[in-house]
């Protein structure tokens, strides 16, 4: 809320709607001594079999990250491969095309047909955190914080201006 409703609904909902992707973290075999040659090769294949990822720039001794949207939802009709569970979530089983985003099954088969060829000794998959949600629905509605406006006015040339004035009229 900012004043206003953003959003409404169940976490699995919201997680769905606002950060519907697999957040991958990939540990290399030779961490954290990873050459930075295997590092590119490493993100090249990320890049070339989830051409919608987002590598994140830093990589930190043979760790890698990177987001890969997950094959949207309010596309998809009851033919399509998607399943609702008890509490209403749906998961995605059909494989991926390429355009739509990226199932969690051909995900996990990428990571596993390419894991000894990668050199990776660990990896983990989860879907974005209610943390992350609130990130993406208070970015997308340019929400600031309380009282940003008065504290950016104190700091700013003005407001220190006034200070200077209100200290200069104290002390006369």
């Amino acid at each position: 809320m900012a004043r206003r409703m953003l959003a409404v609904g169940t976490s699995d909902y919201l997680r769905r709607k606002h950060g519907d992707s697999y957040y991958v973290h990939l540990v290399h075999k030779d961490a954290p001594h990873t050459t930075d040659a295997k590092l590119v090769e490493i993100k090249d294949w990320i890049s070339s079999n989830f051409p919608t990822a987002s590598i994140e720039d830093r990589s930190f001794h043979g760790q890698i990250r990177f987001e890969v949207p997950n094959r949207p939802a309010s596309n998809m009709d009851d033919s399509s491969g998607a399943v609702d569970d008890k509490k209403g979530a749906r998961t995605t089983i059909a494989p991926t095309d390429g355009r739509n985003g990226t199932s969690i099954s051909a995900l996990f088969e990428k990571l596993e047909a390419s894991k000894e060829e990668l050199g990776m000794e660990f990896y983990a998959v989860s879907q974005a955190t209610l943390d992350q949600v609130f990130l993406n629905i208070v970015g997308k509605h340019n929400v600031q914080e309380e009282d940003y406006q008065k504290a950016r006015m104190a700091t700013g040339v003005w407001g220190k201006t006034k200070a200077w004035l209100r200290k200069t009229a104290h002390d006369a």
